[in-house]
């Protein structure tokens, strides 16, 4: 059986939201990855870096890899869609872009069932 593929991306924007730490994000990302079966390829984080737009150095990073190596990846796994975006319509479009161009799922850990 094939393993799933995926790349993680985490952030927070400053110290103030110990409920999103960078290690509890991690830690339930590599939960839901192991009970679905799905091996973790890269990681990306934006430690520091608002979610309201998409300029984390780390995001851009994301998407870099994202075109060299979408062939190769399943799923983009985020803690929480606010850790992705805080903007609903940019979030939309990026998430249309990597679920119709791409193949790439994006999965919310903290709202999958």
């Amino acid at each position: 059986m094939n393993m799933k593929k995926a790349i993680a991306y985490l952030r927070i924007s400053n110290d103030k939201q110990s409920n999103h730490s960078i290690d509890g994000q991690q830690m339930m990302i590599q939960s839901w990855c192991e009970r679905n079966n799905v091996d973790i390829a890269d990681t990306f984080t934006d430690e520091g870096f608002s979610a309201r737009n998409f300029d984390g150095p780390d995001f851009k990073r994301l998407n870099n890899f994202i075109e060299k190596h979408h062939r190769t990846v399943d799923h983009l796994v985020v803690f929480a869609f606010d850790r992705f975006s805080r903007d609903a319509g940019e979030a939309i479009v990026a998430i249309k872009k990597l679920q119709g161009q791409y193949a790439i799922k994006v999965v919310s850990v903290e709202n999958s069932v």
